[in-house]
């Protein structure tokens, strides 16, 4: 994911200036707390998904957790 890669890399970024001695490790724990928190925004996204999922399952007579890609969004659906 293209944001999970830019926090990553806001991690890396804080962690090398910490060392050059331009920031604090406050800003490197504030990097790492906005990945995490990412992190576990795509893991709801995710479950809404397959709920989401499992609604139209029903809605169209399929078994739920029977899923198939027709369904599922293309990689391209989670750019912003």
């Amino acid at each position: 994911m293209i944001i999970l890669k830019t926090d990553r890399e806001g991690v890396k970024t804080s962690q090398a200036l910490k060392d050059a001695g331009n920031t604090t490790e406050v800003a490197v724990q504030q990097n790492k707390a906005l990945l995490l928190n990412a992190q576990g925004m795509l893991v709801d996204i995710e479950n809404s998904i397959k709920v989401r999922e499992n609604m139209f399952s029903i809605l169209l007579g399929i078994v739920p957790g029977n899923r198939t890609k027709q369904f599922r969004p293309t990689k391209n659906y989670y750019r912003f």
